[in-house]
């Protein structure tokens, strides 16, 4: 049986993703997250002390989203994978789940923009719970690298770059349809068709930048 006071808190952090998505941390006010809660401003209190702890389990709850979706594709595939295979693994769990959680992209571009205090707190507890994925992507890229198939590299540029070219999606969601638009003169949709197809090109154009074909 589920409590009252599960569902109280869920609903607050539902509440509190809208508005801090809206409005950032600096903008959002409690009363304002009590109020789409639907509860009084002493409940916010009561289960999250600050409004620095609710923000940090805003972050912490839609991070940990993205890492358990990237878990589960590793889980289900349960093989071991060259590198063009974990990297269509993450994109295409990273997409489909920023895809399905639009405040995502917006709550950590107000986060970076007010300069990411919070992140290495939140990545710091996530990680502890996920770090098993990292270790797998590290000893893979490290082995493809010593074997002379990957281009050598620290694996932080493997994850930034991957990263930035899967966040720009959701970022320019807003106004590519109406760029494509005024260029090509035809209405673009940002569908599931669409984020199919963003999975194939990301990981195409990322792992021919990295991987080193043999000759023909």
């Amino acid at each position: 049986m589920v409590s009252h006071n599960s569902i109280s808190e869920d609903k607050i952090l539902l509440s509190a993703r809208k508005i801090f998505t809206e409005n950032g941390f600096t903008g959002a006010r409690m009363q304002a997250i009590a109020r789409e809660a639907g509860v009084n401003k002493a409940l916010l209190h009561y289960y999250f002390r600050s409004k620095e702890n609710l923000y940090q389990a805003v972050l912490k709850q839609i991070l940990t989203q993205v890492w358990e979706a990237i878990r589960r594709e590793f889980i289900t595939q349960d093989k071991e994978q060259d590198m063009e295979e974990v990297i269509r693994t993450i994109v295409g769990a990273y997409v489909r789940t920023l895809r399905d959680n639009p405040d995502f992209p917006s709550i950590m571009f107000h986060e970076i923009s007010s300069g990411g205090k919070n992140i290495p707190f939140v990545l710091g507890e996530v990680f502890s719970a996920f770090g098993d994925i990292l270790s797998r992507i590290v000893g893979i890229a490290g082995r493809g690298m010593a074997e002379g198939r990957l281009r050598p590299m620290e694996p932080v540029h493997i994850i930034m770059n991957l990263m930035g070219m899967i966040v720009i999606t959701f970022l320019a969601r807003p106004f590519v349809p109406a760029i494509y638009k005024k260029a090509f003169g035809k209405e673009f949709a940002m569908d599931d068709a669409f984020f199919e197809e963003r999975i194939r090109v990301i990981t195409g154009t990322f792992c021919h930048g990295i991987i080193i074909k043999d000759n023909p």
